[in-house]
C-alpha cells in the first residue's frame, strides 16, 4: 500500500450517496495483482462473494466483489 493512509469520515446521509454509486456499478476502488484469479481464490476462500468472476478483457483480466460495507472493489490486472 506505501506510504499513503487515508482516513473517510461521512455523515449518515452520505449513506444516499453510497447507494447511488452502487446503483449504477461505480467502483470505489481497484487494486492491482500479479495474479487476478488467484486473489480471487484466496479471497473466496474468505467468504468474500464476486459479482463479477474473473474475467479476460482484451490484455486486461477483471474481478469486482463488494466490501463488507457494500461498495465495490476491483483487482486488475494488466
Amino acid at each position: 500500500m506505501g506510504d499513503f493512509r487515508w482516513l473517510t469520515v461521512v455523515s449518515p446521509e452520505g449513506k444516499i450517496f453510497q447507494k447511488a454509486l452502487l446503483d449504477v456499478g461505480i467502483l470505489l476502488t481497484c487494486f492491482g495483482s500479479g495474479d487476478v484469479r488467484g486473489e480471487c481464490e484466496r479471497l473466496r476462500a474468505l467468504g468474500v462473494v464476486f459479482r463479477q468472476e474473473p474475467a479476460q478483457m482484451g490484455p486486461v483480466t477483471l474481478a469486482t466483489f463488494e466490501d463488507a460495507r457494500g461498495n465495490l472493489i476491483r483487482i486488475a490486472r494488466q
